[in-house]
């Protein structure tokens, strides 16, 4: 009887809570320009971070790293881009001094400062 009993508590809350979801107003639309947190949790959060990033310095060197792989990725794409985009006054400029067969399959350019 006690099992009985318990399992129509269950299903009268679970009934009970149905038509609180259903009678319970949607949730308002909020305007996505708008921030997601208010000014004072913005402040706290900066505040949580900084503090993280004292504790953590070891996070500042790894984030310099990366940085510093980022840029010099991005570097050697210009050069490369650079490169090919001049290719052809690099290989065909005859007023360049050249070594070798004027057909030669192979080209050897050094730039230099």
């Amino acid at each position: 009887m006690t099992f009985h009993r318990l399992s129509l508590s269950v299903l009268g809350l679970a009934f009970l809570s149905g038509q609180a979801m259903a009678t319970a107003p949607a949730p308002e639309k909020t305007d996505p320009a708008a921030g997601v947190f208010t000014p004072e949790q913005e402040v706290r959060i900066g505040q949580v971070a900084a503090e993280y990033l004292l504790a953590h310095p070891d996070i500042l060197v790894q984030v310099s790293q990366r940085l510093q792989a980022q840029q010099q990725d991005e570097q050697v794409k210009n050069i490369t881009a650079a490169v090919l985009a001049s290719q052809d006054a690099l290989v065909n400029d005859r007023d360049n001094p050249t070594y070798g067969p004027a057909d030669a399959k192979v080209v050897l350019v050094e730039l230099f400062d």
